[in-house]
């Protein structure tokens, strides 16, 4: 349920600043927020569990039941590896990607501030898709 619910907190905060505020930087903001972080965070995230996936149903096929638990702890060690040393400098330096990238100012500062705050967001969806995905196949 939380990695169903975790990904719309961002989208209706965002809204919710677009009607408080009510200005084109808000707007601007929350777009730039969804694409981010659907290219940078979630796109690895969904790699990282299919290719989980693929692993564990080959092995499962080959009734190599020990070696889904192998499957499954690289998925989540490569999972963790691609958080610590990609993801997360690529959110908590987002401000300065976006202003290498030609994004104003005010917009990256307001979008920075939102993917700072998907942090645990990502992480629960990290693990959260590993365990789906091992389950699934």
């Amino acid at each position: 349920m939380i990695q169903i619910a975790s990904p719309c907190i961002g989208f209706f905060f965002g809204f919710w600043l677009i009607r408080f505020y009510e200005s084109e930087v808000m707007e601007a903001s929350l777009g730039l927020y969804l694409t981010y972080i659907n290219f940078f965070c979630y796109a690895l995230v969904n790699s990282i569990g299919e290719k989980l996936g693929v692993e564990a149903s080959e092995y499962y096929a080959e009734k190599r039941y020990s070696k889904m638990k192998t499957a499954l702890l690289y998925g989540l060690m490569t999972f963790g590896t691609f958080y610590i040393f990609l993801i997360l400098p690529l959110m908590l330096f987002s401000f300065k990607v976006m202003r290498l990238v030609g994004v104003e100012e005010d917009v990256a500062h307001i979008t920075s501030t939102m993917v700072i705050w998907s942090l645990p967001t990502v992480l629960i969806i990290g693990i959260g898709d590993a365990m789906k995905t091992y389950c699934y196949s």
